[in-house]
């Protein structure tokens, strides 16, 4: 047991580390920066073309990332393999770029105003580059290359971060030394300055891929690329309809939220802005989910390899409660990495860092479709998620505005664990741990709540609250380090790792 959860923890050192810092760079100094210079209607464009960004970059890539970790641990060459799966998207990558500039106008409606498909433009280059680097990103995990795989992630945020900044403060000083106001910088056109930076930074990590690119035309195989297709399709519904039961509140807020549109749009900017205080959780499921997915097929044939999972989905759920209930307890302290305009919101955070921990779970507990090649079953789990979204997005948002949608994503990915685990203990047993899973979210939700109630009845300043709140969660974690072997057993591990 300590030796596999030592193998993902080192695991996830090594590639779920290098997708959080990338992130966290941009939740520390893109998001605290972005609030305070662009206005909360362009802030909500913004976080709306780039929460759909992942939507796009499904469709482009086919979900030949996953596939391609598949078929190359399973005895096919890699580099066939790659060849293939690289082969098989370029046109996707192309058609879908051209038709989706075809459609620019509709788009431009979608996710920003009417008439701003100058954006849509700046966007759909960006996706197109980054779908391109999507799979030689999956050759470096797969080579176990983690540094350099962590550095050209971080490089795309610095390059980003530096050329924005360098337009939205480097170009008003030029024109101010200069005396020629608007010769040089635009105000009206900071978002567009944003784009820019980003369409730069992609396009230059994709020119540093150029090692991980080499393949041989001759290695294509259709017949392989069929399986993988076949493999591939339904986990392309499962991330589709898992974009939409993210992102489509933001859809929803424009639309269903009383008041004109310039409202909507600002109460957008809110939710998005607000969403971004829970990226640490966000942050955890998907490092988790990539240090876990090679680990998982990797060690598939092992003897205990069920048990092994079950521990991972319990260290997991130990993890995820303690950022939870940290994020509960200080987002006295979190508001402010957003502007002021945007802090009437956070009420949000918890539900929504809640709803996060329950898709870290689904991560877990719904492995078994993907090791079993019964992907169809994460379609069917994905499209009830869908629906729930859908559902209580169009029936809350009108009645509690946007912590409708929040409420909306909590219900969504509480249900697909729930579907996944009772599928799973049908068509792949995996001995979880049920009622340990359960009592640490609870007690995590419990302590929040206490938490709000003692704010209350003492009628606690900051100071005091602080002070509180950092007893709560120190408390909780060491009922957790004193009560819980497996948590031992991984510090050990770690500590001896650290020593080494």
């Amino acid at each position: 047991m300590a030796n596999a959860i030592k193998q993902l923890a080192s695991e996830t050192l090594l590639y779920g580390l290098s997708h959080i810092g990338p992130r966290l760079l941009q939740f520390f100094f893109l998001a605290p920066y972005l609030t305070r210079v662009i206005g909360s209607t362009e802030y909500g464009i913004h976080g709306t073309m780039y929460a759909y960004a992942a939507f796009f970059i499904v469709l482009f890539t086919f979900r030949m990332d996953t596939a391609f970790f598949r078929y190359a641990g399973r005895g096919d060459s890699p580099d066939r393999v790659f060849a293939t799966a690289l082969l098989g998207i370029i046109p996707l990558i192309a058609v879908g770029t051209l038709l989706m500039y075809a459609w620019d106008e509709q788009l431009a409606s979608l996710l920003a105003r009417p008439g701003d498909v100058k954006y849509i433009h700046w966007f759909l280059a960006i996706i197109a580059l980054d779908a391109m680097a999507a799979l030689p990103f999956a050759r470096l995990r797969l080579e176990n290359k983690a540094r350099r795989f962590a550095l050209l992630k971080l490089l795309n945020v610095g390059i980003t971060l530096a050329i924005a900044f360098f337009l939205l403060e480097a170009l008003p000083l030029l024109d101010r030394i200069g005396g020629d106001r608007g010769l040089i910088y635009d105000p009206a056109k900071k978002l567009d300055y944003v784009l820019l930076a980003n369409l730069i930074a992609s396009a230059f990590i994709l020119l540093l891929l150029y090692r991980e690119f080499k393949l041989r035309i001759s290695l294509f195989d259709s017949a392989l690329l069929r399986r993988m297709l076949r493999y591939s399709w339904p986990l392309v519904l499962v991330s589709v309809t898992g974009v939409v039961s993210q992102l489509f509140d933001r859809i929803f807020i424009k639309a269903l939220i009383p008041g004109d549109e310039a409202f909507a749009l600002a109460q957008r900017g809110i939710y998005n802005a607000c969403v971004k205080i829970a990226v640490p959780m966000s942050l955890f499921a998907t490092a988790f989910n990539y240090a876990a997915e090679p680990f998982f097929f990797k060690h598939s044939a092992d003897t205990d390899a069920r048990r092994n999972y079950a521990d991972v989905a319990l260290a997991f759920t130990i993890t995820g409660s303690l950022v939870f209930l940290a994020g509960s307890l200080f987002l006295d302290q979190l508001q402010y990495i957003i502007g002021a305009e945007y802090r009437e919101g956070v009420g949000i955070v918890p539900i929504v860092m809640l709803g996060y921990l329950f898709l870290g779970l689904y991560y877990n507990v719904s492995i078994w479709y993907k090791l079993t090649d019964k992907t169809i079953y994460g379609t069917y789990i994905s499209l009830v998620g869908t629906a729930i979204t859908l559902g209580l997005n169009a029936g809350l948002i009108p009645l509690m505005g946007y912590y409708g949608s929040a409420w909306a994503v909590l219900a969504c990915f509480f249900t697909m664990s729930l579907l996944a685990w009772l599928w799973g203990r049908r068509h792949y047993p995996i001995p979880f741990d049920i009622a340990r899973i359960s009592g640490y979210i609870l007690s995590a939700v419990g302590l929040a709540l206490l938490s709000e109630a003692l704010r209350g009845y003492l009628n606690a300043g900051t100071l005091w609250m602080l002070a509180i709140n950092s007893t709560l969660w120190l408390g909780f974690l060491l009922f957790i380090v004193k009560n819980e072997p497996l948590v031992q057993a991984l510090i050990s591990s770690l500590l001896r790792r650290f020593r080494a």
